[in-house]
């Protein structure tokens, strides 16, 4: 049994109780430089497309870079068109810089095209997703809004919308500073949560992405966070089409460090980059074996680089980071699972509405993107996830 169609996008933390009126805004306010200091905010235009093998092909053109960032165009100045409910105004605004989704360090890199890094299948699916995003908010600017079934109580509103074929909903809470977007056509579904906090120590924006890519048949997630020292943090999966990568990656005003691998396989080197603030590999290195065997700096072989800064050394300060915004259930997968999803769906076949965590083995841990509140609001069936062969298939592990 299989499934393509509806995914659904939720939050990472505890929301705050939320307020009874709610005003959600479209005009997708790019602000130019993302958060100051990170190196974010790299204005982008998706050229590059990802083949079933896993591989992507990026031009190296400077006409990859808009003259102007995507979220800053044709986007209404107004409230918006009169909905079903005349109180609730038709407009959504996440609270975040959709370039900024993009580090510009990731950006350039797969621009120079250099064919070294395994960073740039990622960077592929994030400058589509912000595409898509933008697009898909600048057709609703001026669609008509029906009051829809809540996502989540965590929500105040929540509204949809049907235009030519694409299927969306928007909701949005003030009291816990969070948006979502969801939206999905024949082509691909994509899903947006961006909750913003001054409760936690150090992160202070947080954005869940999950991206299904019904024609390359690939599932991208991702968790994007901003924290107060300047550092973007972003940690994804990727399954093209049965081949997965994971990478996690950090960014802070004068470097960018990313760790890649294989998440299951070993044998399978890992890479290591260090990137300057243009793009440049400044070092690429590989390790072949388990975590453990490549904890050192001694592990690594290939290009010589400096990776003395002990910031950039390991990928403990991206664990550490993320570990604080985490508030996953309790759930393991089998032995030979190492794919999987919870669904609020009780049989084998889940829609995408109905998903609400993804779940990936690395190493020896079990990564969670989850995109519903957490801790989750109802009772939900484990499933593995397996894409390939052209489709998602999933079956039933635990009720």
């Amino acid at each position: 049994v299989h499934s393509n169609s509806h995914l659904l996008l939720p939050v990472v933390t505890n929301c705050v109780k939320l307020m009874s009126a709610i005003v959600i805004s479209l005009l997708l306010t790019a602000c130019g430089g993302g958060i100051s200091g990170t190196g974010d905010g790299g204005v982008i235009q998706p050229t590059t497309s990802a083949d079933n093998t896993g591989s992507t092909n990026n031009t190296d053109s400077g006409s990859d870079i808009a003259a102007e960032s995507p979220a800053d165009a044709n986007i209404s100045d107004g409230a918006g068109p009169t909905t079903q409910n005349p109180t609730v105004e038709n407009t959504f605004s996440p609270l975040t810089n959709l370039d900024s989704l993009v580090p510009d360090r990731l950006l350039q890199t797969s621009i120079r095209n250099e064919g070294l890094t395994a960073t740039a299948s990622f960077t592929d699916q994030l400058v589509q997703f912000v595409q898509e995003v933008t697009d898909t908010s600048n057709a609703i600017s001026t669609a008509v809004a029906f009051q829809a079934a809540p996502i989540s109580t965590e929500f105040d509103s929540t509204l949809s919308f049907s235009i030519d074929g694409t299927d969306t909903i928007v909701a949005s809470s003030d009291t816990s500073d969070s948006r979502f977007l969801f939206s999905n056509n024949s082509e691909r579904a994509i899903q947006l949560l961006t909750l913003q906090t001054d409760s936690l120590p150090t992160v202070i924006q947080v954005n869940q992405i999950r991206r299904v890519d019904h024609n390359s048949n690939s599932v991208f997630q991702a968790t994007i966070a901003f924290v107060s020292d300047f550092t973007t943090i972003i940690r994804a999966d990727l399954n093209i089409n049965g081949v997965p990568s994971f990478l996690e990656f950090r960014s802070i005003p004068d470097f960018g460090v990313a760790f890649t691998q294989h998440p299951t396989d070993p044998t399978i080197p890992r890479q290591r980059e260090l990137i300057g603030f243009d793009g440049e590999a400044l070092a690429i290195q590989t390790c072949t074996g388990v975590i453990e065997d490549c904890s050192d700096d001694s592990d690594f072989s290939g290009t010589e680089g400096n990776f003395e800064l002990e910031f950039l050394t390991s990928a403990f300060q991206i664990e550490n980071a993320l570990s604080q915004i985490e508030n996953i259930p309790a759930f393991t997968l089998p032995d030979g699972v190492n794919e999987a999803v919870l669904a609020t769906s009780g049989n084998i076949q889940p829609t995408e509405d109905q998903i609400q965590c993804g779940l990936q083995r690395v190493d020896n841990n079990i990564r969670f993107f989850c995109l519903r509140p957490l801790p989750l609001e109802s009772d939900v069936s484990l499933l593995s996830e397996t894409v390939s062969g052209g489709e998602i298939i999933y079956q039933l592990l635990q009720e």
